[in-house]
């Protein structure tokens, strides 16, 4: 029996049958969620599948014309580079829903996978399938607080999404400098933690000194009439300053991100004005 009979000639009662289908036959994931392919790796996945042949099948669908790749590109691509005329091959009948299931499990399972790629597997299930964060989880076999937190790198801008993809910004950190909210802060820190790096402590301290700024603005906009913050006028907080040792008003205080040597600098600056 000829290849194209057997492809032409599929039945549900074969569809579990490893099966030879031309390459020509075959298309490409309809969506990927790589943000990268290294080629340099598929040449070395060819080699190895031209010496000792394809171990594991690809998976594919049927969709009335064409098959499309459910898992394996990786290895159908490696068959385009050898110029194999076919591949071994699973047909699978699957849905849409299942079709996207298969590929977020293969996608997860890989050792390359990088934050980002990680985050577009939840974020498809939840876009795609309205999965809320529990259904992920389970679905995945995944915390729900681990599905949140790679959720959150989506709200990234591309810039650092790219930093995150390539684990030059972490994934806490990331978390972390999220929850300051204001846009033009915020991409200062996470600048900041990009170039020069940033531990989770380092982190957490931007942004306690953020939040504590922004409580000193709403102390200065209490004069505007906010009732919540009026009896705060009435009775001003104080604070000495650092540097000169001055009271100043809370509500004036500036707070500056400095490092532990101009620290000291100021502390000594101090004791000598004492």
């Amino acid at each position: 029996m000829s290849v194209l009979y057997t492809y032409y000639s599929y039945t549900m009662a074969e569809k579990d049958e490893i099966k030879l289908i031309p390459l020509d036959d075959i298309i490409e994931p309809i969506e990927t969620l790589r943000t990268s392919i290294d080629m340099e790796k598929i040449r070395e996945l060819s080699e190895s599948i031209r010496e000792k042949g394809l171990l594991q099948p690809i998976l594919v669908r049927f969709d009335g014309n064409k098959f499309e790749i459910l898992a394996g590109h990786r290895r159908f691509l490696a068959h385009k580079m050898i110029v194999y005329p076919q591949i071994k091959s699973i047909v699978k009948e699957v849905n849409d829903e299942d079709a996207i299931l298969i590929r977020a499990t293969e996608n997860l399972q890989r050792e390359d996978l990088s934050p980002i790629e990680e985050a577009k597997v939840y974020g498809v299930l939840r876009d795609k399938l309205g999965y809320t964060m529990e259904d992920i989880a389970r679905k995945m076999g995944k915390n729900r607080l681990t599905i949140k937190k790679y959720l959150n790198l989506l709200q990234l801008p591309q810039i650092f999404q790219n930093a995150a993809d390539t684990k030059a910004l972490s994934l806490t950190v990331a978390n972390i400098l999220l929850a300051i909210d204001d846009e033009v802060l915020q991409h200062y820190y996470l600048q900041n933690a990009v170039e020069n790096g940033c531990s989770q402590k380092t982190a957490e301290l931007w942004l306690a000194d953020y939040e504590k700024t922004k409580q000193a603005r709403y102390y200065e906009a209490a004069g505007g009439g906010d009732e919540l913050y009026a009896t705060r006028e009435d009775k001003p907080i104080y604070h000495a300053c650092d540097v000169c040792l001055q009271a100043v008003e809370l509500k004036d205080i500036k707070h500056l991100v400095v490092c532990p040597e101009c620290y000291k600098n100021a502390q000594r600056k101090r004791l000598d004005v004492t």
